[in-house]
């Protein structure tokens, strides 16, 4: 039977340790906190306010599951060493703040990553059954509320960083989104295999920033049915605009809105896509002789293989699981770009009923045609 983990959205958890760094990479203010931060009980303020954000990362829908890459890595042998021997909790939160540290610092979009505290909190499962390791390790990078103050204090001649209310109420943890928060674990074979879960609301969709999992974490995101789906919609509508040019004559508009109708159809279907066969299916929808359909396929698959990270590039051959939900979300409207900055925008069906695409002639324009019977001018 394998083992269960507190990953996975617990109801409850209690912080056994808890510490925050500063590690300001803008203003090359390092500062460890060489005592660990009051806690308190549960029941109690900051106990109950850092819970709730790490409950809050555990159970949100956006979070992403990943494993570890290499022995080697720093936080993960932190982590092990903590699991070990919680004394040296604090030690090893000081040595994965100076890699955060030195991570931000380094990154070649270091102007464009927030300074700030990094925390650490050792937890356990509260309602743990007996017979499994229930503890986990979270590391939190978070935008504080005016509602709660952070004191630097010096105790014999350490550093320590505490909290306090600014006003006579604890603040819920959905007033703020938590910029970045990881919670690792012990490694998990199912649903899938994993050893940690990271949230990152401070990236659009469900994407991870990538420093701070690639190079802080050293660890790589495992495949995400829904960032999957978005990714080849996305993509197959940038190949069409950017890549007209595959097969001579010119793919035309009425075949560039074909493919993405095609794929929009398959992928609303929810089943698993191989990239290789998917994009088959698309090239076949182009109104052009089987060799030119081929040269379509074959230029898809490029671009899409090509379009993704490096660490997360889909094999043609690879059998990528499908969100549904997001290709409807994401089908359910279709906008146009012109020249000029003006957009076109609607209902996907409504859009392919009334507004007609021709072209481009020889010039390279297109002319766009809109049926309709009433017309309002806002």
């Amino acid at each position: 039977m394998p083992a269960m983990s507190p990953l996975e959205a617990p109801k409850d958890l209690r912080i056994l340790h808890f510490v925050t760094h500063i590690v300001d990479h803008k203003t090359k203010k390092l500062a460890l906190s060489g005592l660990e931060t009051p806690i308190g009980a549960k029941g109690s303020f900051p106990h109950d306010f850092f819970q709730g954000y790490i409950l809050q990362a555990l159970g949100n829908a956006q979070r992403r599951r990943a494993c570890f890459r290499n022995e080697g890595g720093v936080v993960r042998g932190s982590y092990g060493a903590v699991m070990a021997d919680p004394e040296r909790f604090l030690g090893e939160s000081q040595r994965i703040a100076q890699q955060l540290y030195d991570v931000m610092q380094q990154s070649p979009y270091a102007r464009l990553i927030k300074p700030g505290d990094v925390m650490l909190a050792l937890c356990e499962d509260a309602n743990a059954a007996a017979g499994y390791d229930s503890r986990c390790l979270a590391i939190l990078k978070i935008d504080l509320s005016d509602a709660v103050i952070r004191r630097i204090e010096s105790v014999g001649g350490q550093q320590r960083v505490s909290f306090e209310l600014s006003e006579d109420r604890v603040p819920a943890s959905q007033e703020n989104k938590v910029q970045k928060i990881t919670v690792i674990g012990e490694r998990q074979t199912t649903p899938e295999k994993f050893d940690l879960v990271i949230l990152d609301n401070n990236i659009r969709e469900v994407d991870v920033a990538h420093f701070f999992y690639d190079a802080f974490l050293e660890c790589d995101l495992n495949r995400d049915p829904g960032e999957d789906t978005r990714f080849l919609l996305r993509e197959i509508k940038s190949f069409v605009s950017s890549k007209p040019d595959v097969v001579s004559p010119v793919l035309s508009l009425t075949d560039r809105r074909a493919i993405v109708s095609r794929a929009a159809a398959l992928l609303i279907k929810g089943a698993p896509v191989k990239l290789e066969d998917f994009a088959g299916e698309l090239a076949d929808t182009a109104s052009r002789r089987k060799p030119e359909k081929e040269t379509i396929r074959t230029a898809l698959v490029d671009y899409l293989v090509a379009a993704g990270r490096p660490e997360e590039r889909i094999a043609p051959a690879e059998s990528v699981a499908v969100d549904r939900a997001a290709a409807q979300a994401r089908s359910k409207t279709l906008i146009y770009l012109l020249d000029g900055g003006i957009k076109i925008s609607g209902d996907a069906a409504q859009m392919e009923r009334r507004v007609n695409l021709d072209g481009p002639d020889a010039a390279g324009e297109v002319t766009i045609t809109i049926v309709t019977r009433g017309l309002e001018i806002l």
